[in-house]
């Protein structure tokens, strides 16, 4: 093995580790809605996910809304979507990526963002209201 080749498979592994241990979901599906890759953030967050696969409450959306644009499969598309689990709200960012058929999410957790924003508009309607 070449030292090139040796470079790009601990860039790989690198890359593998960073996904595994982000602390945000990740999750690789393919077209029929099959996953490929779940990392320990999803997992953790979402223990039924595997076993529940595509009608997983974090991923059912994500398929309608797939359905609903149905993308040609050509086009690299991208669009960000909020999906509610329990108590906790996530933003999902998706990512159709058309060269190897791969659908990649990516959440993170809004809900103290939403909680902080509820509040903030809640003072701006009172200071509005009370000073007219």
């Amino acid at each position: 093995m070449d030292s090139i080749t040796k470079g790009v498979h601990a860039l790989e592994h690198r890359l593998k580790l960073f996904a595994e241990f982000n602390p945000n979901p990740i999750i690789l599906l393919n077209l029929l809605g099959e996953i490929i890759y779940i990392n320990l953030a999803a997992r953790t967050q979402f223990p039924t996910i595997t076993a529940v696969g595509i009608h997983h409450p974090v991923l059912s959306v994500l398929v309608q809304e797939l359905k609903k644009n149905k993308p040609d499969g050509k086009v690299f598309t991208i669009f960000s979507q909020d999906v509610t689990y329990f108590a906790n709200t996530y933003e999902q960012q998706i990512f159709l990526i058309p060269d190897n058929d791969t659908i990649f999410v990516y959440m993170y957790d809004v809900t103290e963002k939403n909680r902080f924003e509820a509040v903030i508009n809640d003072i701006l309607y009172y200071w509005v209201d009370h000073n007219r």
